[in-house]
């Protein structure tokens, strides 16, 4: 078979199966103070062989003036004091899995002497990529590792000594938009970060009528890393007449993390009129 004809077929077998996918757990990793090193649990669960590599960096979310959120990774020059990613170390970096074998990947901490209490930040980049028939030319096989790696990239959080975060709610506004006959409340509100961590939690937006009858209600899981704007959509069952109220609430509750592992820190709230 010639090169290109053996390319495409891997390529559609691999696509069509799905066979570099990997499940990771934790979707996110706390190391504390006691510790000083977690661990990834990585298993193929697919029906091909998959090569993996795990490195850390820093990186955290941020949002722009419309609450749009993405993930900021600062060059080395602008790294600022809650980097954890200097300190840390993963073991295995890289590593084989047979289809349904699951890898431990260490994650440790070594803390500098010095380091003020507080929360630090890291991301683990987790690529994935099919293992290579051997019959494949290395220039072809450098070519069709790139376009079919993956890459999740899992939070960590290293904490030392005492921590604490408080999400503020700021400056609210709203629009009123109809799409597809529907009605949403787009609420922007600006969100100062108290503490020395991260505020991880939920935000609840309710929207009720004059007479305090609920016109809508939504939740968004909120990762608040540094103060900065941020969004919300809530779908309304009608178009609010006069004198209809917005209430927006934070609390300590993250899908992702157990009551025991969030930072202390207060809820908030914030209502007003629309």
């Amino acid at each position: 078979m010639r090169i290109g004809s053996a390319l495409s077929v891997i390529a559609a077998s691999l696509v069509g199966s799905s066979a570099w996918a990997l499940d990771v757990a934790p979707q996110v990793l706390i190391i504390d103070a006691k510790d000083r090193s977690g661990a990834l649990v990585l298993r193929n669960g697919a029906d091909e062989a998959i090569d993996v590599e795990v490195d850390v960096r820093f990186g955290f979310e941020v949002a722009d003036r419309e609450g749009r959120v993405r993930t900021h990774y600062p060059t080395r020059a602008f790294q600022d004091r809650r980097s954890a990613a200097s300190y840390l170390s993963v073991s295995p970096r890289q590593t084989r899995l047979a289809p349904g074998e699951e890898r431990v990947v260490r994650v440790l901490a070594r803390v500098p002497s010095g380091l003020a209490q507080g929360e630090y930040w890291a991301r683990a980049s987790v690529r994935v990529q099919p293992v290579m028939p051997a019959n494949v030319e290395p220039s072809e096989r450098i070519r069709l590792q790139v376009g079919l790696m993956t890459e999740q990239r899992i939070p960590i959080f290293v904490r030392h000594g005492r921590a604490a975060a408080t999400a503020n709610l700021q400056d609210v506004g709203w629009t009123l938009e109809e799409r597809y006959g529907s009605v949403f409340l787009v609420a922007r509100y600006f969100v100062g970060l108290e503490g020395s961590g991260a505020f991880l939690g939920t935000i609840e937006a309710v929207v009720k009528d004059a007479r305090g009858g609920f016109i809508g209600r939504h939740e968004d899981d909120l990762a608040v890393f540094e103060s900065g704007w941020r969004r919300i959509e809530i779908p309304l069952d009608r178009m609010p007449a006069k004198g209809a109220r917005l209430e927006l609430k934070t609390e300590r509750r993250h899908p992702s993390i157990t009551s025991d592992d969030l930072l202390p820190g207060r809820s908030t709230r914030w209502s007003g009129r629309t």
